[in-house]
């Protein structure tokens, strides 16, 4: 019965997705590390006094013999072409690493403001068409749950304002699994490349 239960918690933990929730409104920046429905802040932190350190005094260390120079010993280095694997193996990683992320919620929020009404709506209408870029790109990259972008403009301030929330997350047991599958794909490409640095025979 044990083993059901140790085994039922592993599989709670590895579907419980975790990672970073990234804030800036006119409090200034916030992070917190997401887990599950918890949100746990981690910057800014909660400022604490701090006592003085006592400092001790200096001692003067005895100067040691010099060492004679020793040759250095002569390093083989491998053809650019020879890391052409690992680094493919890297990008699949990096690729599949991608779509396991998440985006549970994605907010940008700003605000033009200027004393020229044609400038403004100039900047407006670049900014809106630059959103529309990064939004195609971002659904095509990404998994994102809850999306918001929204662009204003107030013809009576002089402040530009800008608003934004940013939350990743991903399961640890498909991070697990991702990491083991590619570990078999990308260590014999490192023990290639080791071998020839060691002036080993490749095949």
């Amino acid at each position: 019965m044990g083993w059901w239960i140790a085994l039922g918690i592993l599989l709670l933990i590895g579907c419980l997705p975790v990672g970073v929730h990234l804030q800036y409104d006119e409090s200034g920046p916030q992070v917190k590390i997401v887990v599950g429905v918890f949100r746990i802040p981690v910057f800014p932190r909660e400022k604490s006094e701090k006592k003085p350190k006592k400092v001790a005094p200096k001692r003067k260390k005895a100067r040691s013999p010099a060492k004679p120079a020793q040759p250095a010993a002569k390093k083989t280095s491998g053809n650019l072409k020879d890391f052409l694997p690992l680094l493919r193996r890297l990008w699949e990683l990096m690729v599949e690493f991608r779509n396991a992320l998440r985006i549970n919620r994605l907010e940008l929020k700003l605000c033009l403001a200027g004393e020229d009404p044609y400038n403004l709506a100039m900047c407006y209408s670049r900014i809106w068409a630059a959103m529309g870029v990064l939004d195609a790109q971002l659904e095509r990259l990404f998994r994102i749950r809850k999306k918001r972008l929204l662009v204003d403009c107030d013809f009576l301030g002089s402040d530009i304002h800008a608003e934004g929330v940013l939350e990743l997350t991903v399961t640890p047991g498909r991070l697990l699994w991702l990491t083991i599958r590619q570990s078999f794909r990308i260590l014999p490409e490192v023990y290639k490349i080791l071998s020839i640095r060691k002036g080993g025979a490749t095949q």
